[in-house]
């Protein structure tokens, strides 16, 4: 990771979107090209704020497996070498808590 921290990581986020939560169907207001409000309906994931902990588990998942990751100091902060597999499957196991 480069220049982020957990909250944006993708493979966090695939991990999240890959575990079955329950999702409900949501609606909102959008305007189209000729500015007419419509209506749209979209799925959403259930009760997020279960999940909201990404840099809590990163945080976590750096001192399980400090072994895997590698940081290099780069101006004031660091880049982070993470293998993706381990870090996805990790979070998958820990979101499903």
């Amino acid at each position: 990771m480069l220049g982020t921290d957990y909250e944006s990581c993708t493979s966090l986020h695939l991990a999240d979107s890959t575990i079955g939560r329950p999702s409900l169907t949501e609606k909102a207001p959008i305007k189209d090209k000729n500015g007419e409000v419509k209506w749209i309906t979209f799925k959403d994931v259930d009760d997020l704020d279960k999940y909201d902990d990404f840099n809590d588990f990163g945080t976590y998942f750096e001192e399980k497996h400090s072994d895997l990751i590698v940081k290099v100091p780069i101006l004031k902060g660091y880049i982070r070498i993470i293998p993706v597999k381990p870090l996805v499957d990790e979070a998958r196991r820990h979101q499903k808590g």
